[in-house]
């Protein structure tokens, strides 16, 4: 059947998936630095040389969150664009997508990266390429080059609105809507 998963994708996909949860789990129990790889791979069942054809590192596994993101962004920014400018795009598609990673889950998984300087160098580095993934979204659905320094700017504190709201939202535990945390974010940006 074309288009539907075949049996050598489903086997791979599941044993991405088991390394994830084994090694959440590890981490949750012992913390990253305490965790050894053949742990993780013993508890998965897989081997050292299997994990690395999923994963650079063991650390990485705490980020597999993001899988998918850049194709979520770019999808729920084209999808708003009609009839909006950039900014508020923008904020209408990351509105759409904030609520899939604000969960108990996601607090756990921050909590995890803040545990190693590794992790939070990634961290900042996703945020990065979110920005220049969402800047290079935005020029190819507003191409016209006076728009280019605009359209730049507009990733850029966008993605600072994000990384703010989320901030927000997980400093006060997850207990407020994610949704009101980003729409004061982008309030306090109009206001300057």
């Amino acid at each position: 059947m074309a288009g539907s998963e075949g049996r050598r994708e489903r086997k791979r996909r599941e044993t991405r998936q088991r390394l994830v949860d084994v090694a959440l789990s590890l981490f949750r129990e012992k913390g990253i630095e305490a965790t050894t790889l053949d742990e993780i791979t013993e508890s998965a069942d897989i081997s050292r040389r299997s994990f690395f054809s999923y994963f650079p590192a063991k650390e990485d596994v705490v980020l597999a969150w993001q899988d998918g993101a850049d194709e979520a962004l770019r999808e729920a920014v084209i999808a708003a664009a009609p009839g909006r400018e950039p900014l508020e795009a923008v904020q209408h598609a990351l509105k759409s997508l904030a609520p899939l990673f604000a969960t108990h889950d996601f607090l756990e998984l921050d909590r995890l990266m803040q545990s190693t300087e590794t992790l939070k160098a990634k961290k900042e580095r996703h945020f990065e390429h979110q920005t220049q993934y969402l800047f290079e979204t935005l020029t190819a659905i507003w191409p016209e080059p006076a728009r280019r320094k605009t359209l730049e700017v507009t990733a850029m504190v966008s993605v600072g609105c994000l990384k703010i709201a989320v901030h927000t939202w997980m400093a006060e535990g997850g207990g407020r809507d994610i949704l009101a945390c980003l729409d004061e974010a982008f309030a306090t940006l109009r206001q300057i």
